[in-house]
């Protein structure tokens, strides 16, 4: 049982679990049952290799993107992360995600 998901960085790891039907399979199920979820650095290409659809997650610029409780960046400020990752877990469950029926879990 979990609240949340933290993804972070680690070009070898996030590498490995992109070939992991079943780590990405988690992440969809968190994401469509209005789980907060975080990543940060190469951890955004793990949601992004996911099915996640509806959330804005971050580029390249540096910038925080946190859209539909789903809080990213590559190389933002991670006090600001977790404070926002913080607030969305407080939240519990994000039931407004209006296209988690398109994910598949």
């Amino acid at each position: 049982m979990f609240d949340a998901i933290y993804v972070p960085g680690g070009q070898q790891s996030i590498d490995t679990l992109k070939q992991q039907g079943d780590a990405l399979h988690f992440l969809n199920e968190a994401f469509r049952h209005g789980k907060a979820i975080a990543a940060t650095g190469e951890g955004v290409d793990l949601l992004k290799a996911s099915d996640i659809v509806g959330a804005d997650l971050a580029d390249q610029n540096g910038q925080i993107a946190a859209d539909n409780d789903v809080v990213t960046t590559r190389h933002g400020a991670m006090e600001e992360v977790s404070q926002r990752f913080i607030n969305a877990i407080a939240q519990h469950r994000h039931w407004n995600r209006a296209q988690k029926e398109r994910v598949p879990a």
